[in-house]
């Protein structure tokens, strides 16, 4: 019996050479940095939207600070030119409504503590990031306040300095700008805000500083 027989071995298995590994350029790798720094942006803020969100639907406006709430009480003699006495909280106060209040003063206070009070939200986000950028750097915890920051703080918060409190001041003078008209909060800021030798709010101080004995007289004219 003849024929060809096919001789068994292993089966040889062929792989591919692989190509070598080319080394990351720098290019390569300030993009790669690049793409991971921007994710991760992107990222934290969106952690801080939602945070701030929750926070935003979670902190209610307290009731104001007591001392803020009470006047000073003048008592005159028959006639009512002569003072007899007064009866005064922890705050000399007198509040007066806005329309009593001098244009010159409202437009001064303006000028100098929030340029755009009628036209912004109540927060300054240059502000607030300016000051979380030198809180990070190891200076005095500070806020980015506007007037209306500023009168929520007074009226509504303590004068505590951290990054709470800082928090909370922006949400509440977001809410209360959704509340309340421009003349309001800066009646109410006017009304409330220190002025030196005991006087707040700028009727008592111009009682305090200028001998001034009626509203009509806090035209400082």
């Amino acid at each position: 019996m003849s024929g060809k027989r096919r001789a068994d071995g292993p089966s040889v298995k062929t792989t591919r050479a692989k190509a070598p590994r080319q080394p990351r350029t720098w290019k390569a790798r300030i993009l790669r940095l690049v793409k991971w720094g921007l994710i991760a942006t992107l990222a934290g803020l969106l952690l801080l939207a939602v945070g701030f969100f929750i926070a935003y639907r979670s902190i209610d406006i307290p009731d104001p600070n007591k001392d803020f709430q009470i006047q000073t009480s003048y008592v005159y003699y028959q006639g009512g030119t002569s003072e007899v006495g007064r009866f005064a909280g922890a705050q000399n106060r007198e509040s007066i409504p806005f329309s009593e209040m001098p244009q010159t003063v409202k437009d001064a206070v303006v000028a100098a503590e929030n340029q755009t009070f009628y036209t912004d939200s109540g927060v300054d986000p240059k502000g607030i990031l300016r000051a979380a950028l030198n809180n990070a750097q190891g200076d005095a915890v500070q806020g980015g306040s506007t007037i209306t920051q500023q009168y929520v703080k007074i009226l509504y918060l303590t004068q505590e300095r951290s990054y709470t409190r800082n928090l909370r001041e922006a949400v509440l003078a977001l809410k209360l700008q959704r509340q309340q008209s421009k003349s309001q909060i800066l009646e109410g800021y006017l009304n409330t805000i220190y002025f030196g030798r005991g006087a707040y709010g700028i009727q008592a101080a111009a009682k305090t500083w200028f001998g001034k004995e009626d509203r009509k007289s806090t035209r400082l004219n």
